[in-house]
Formats: structure tokens, C-alpha cells, sequence
């Protein structure tokens, strides 16, 4: 298969010297054709007159000081690590109480769990809470709507933490 070559007239001796493999028929095979047009303009000129793309905003819901728990951009949003309030309870309790709490802020950025993109789930002990958290999760999740996921072990900042989540979703 061929290159196609597309160039204004007056810089195809130019392009000829970077390029002399091309000037003879016995190796034209590597460029089959040169499109010549006499008035194009040049590809920096083409790129340097495009209008700039405006910049998209960046919404940031529930802001502290630190962290903002809902990040919207061009979108999508961006949840935070949700937890429990309630840290005495066990994995299934915080589980339930974790993903109210992603409905909300989701709801609050104008999306529902299901249009969840991806979830990233944190157990304390993933040998000991994965079914207890898997049966909260397959209860809430939409049928059919699955997000892409990942469940990790992690040692969360409090040790009655037993389950934190991070959520991606489409508006």
C-alpha cells in the first residue's frame, strides 16, 4: 500500500531534498502519490487557525478544606471514598450505610447508581467480609447495570472501618 503525499506546489522541491529517495521512478514504490495543490494552505497555518476549545468547568460539590466528595467534569463525576457514619456496626451495616450515602451524592450531582461507570470497594479483611459486602452490593446494584470493579484489601485510616468505596459515574 501506498503513501499519499499532500502538499502545496511550492515545497515539493523542498520536500524532494528531505526525501530523496522519492525523486527517482525506480524507487517512486515508496511514495505512489503526490497530491500537488497550489493554493493549500500550510498545516500550521491550518492548525493555528482552529478556535481554541473552550475550557469544560469543573464542578466540585461538598468541598472542605482538604477534599471535595463530588467532583463534576465534562460529564462524568467523581465520588470521593464513601464510609459509614455509623463505624460500630458490621460489613453488611456499613455496606448498606456506604452505598446510601453513594446514591445521595450522586443524586445530588444529577446522576443514579445506575449509570455508575466504575467502583473501586476497600475491606478491612477481604477473607472475612466479601460475601457479607457482596450480598449488600448485589442487592443495590440495578440489574443488568453493573459498573466495572475492583475489590481491594486496605488498611483504612480507622480500624472500625470496615468497607470505604470510590465511585465514577456518567451524567
Amino acid at each position: 500500500m501506498g503513501r499519499v503525499m499532500l502538499m502545496r506546489a511550492g515545497r515539493l522541491r523542498e520536500c524532494m531534498k528531505l526525501w530523496p529517495r522519492c525523486t527517482s521512478a525506480a524507487q517512486g514504490k515508496h511514495l505512489r502519490h503526490v497530491l500537488l495543490l497550489p493554493h493549500a494552505p500550510s498545516a500550521t497555518a491550518a492548525f493555528s487557525s482552529a478556535p481554541p476549545v473552550p475550557a469544560l468547568p469543573i464542578e466540585r460539590l461538598h468541598k472542605s478544606p482538604r477534599f471535595s466528595e463530588v467532583v463534576v467534569h465534562n460529564r462524568t463525576v467523581y465520588l470521593s471514598g464513601q464510609l459509614a457514619d455509623n463505624l460500630d456496626g458490621d460489613v453488611r451495616s456499613q455496606t448498606a450505610e456506604t452505598l446510601a450515602s453513594i446514591d445521595t451524592f450522586l443524586a445530588d450531582a444529577g446522576t443514579d447508581k445506575s449509570k455508575l461507570l466504575s467502583v473501586t470497594i476497600y475491606l478491612k479483611d477481604i477473607r472475612k467480609d466479601y460475601a457479607d459486602m457482596n450480598a449488600e452490593w448485589d442487592a443495590w446494584v440495578p440489574a443488568g447495570a453493573a459498573p466495572a470493579r475492583a475489590t481491594v484489601e486496605a488498611a483504612l485510616y480507622d480500624d472500625r472501618v470496615l468497607v470505604e468505596m470510590s465511585a465514577i459515574a456518567a451524567l
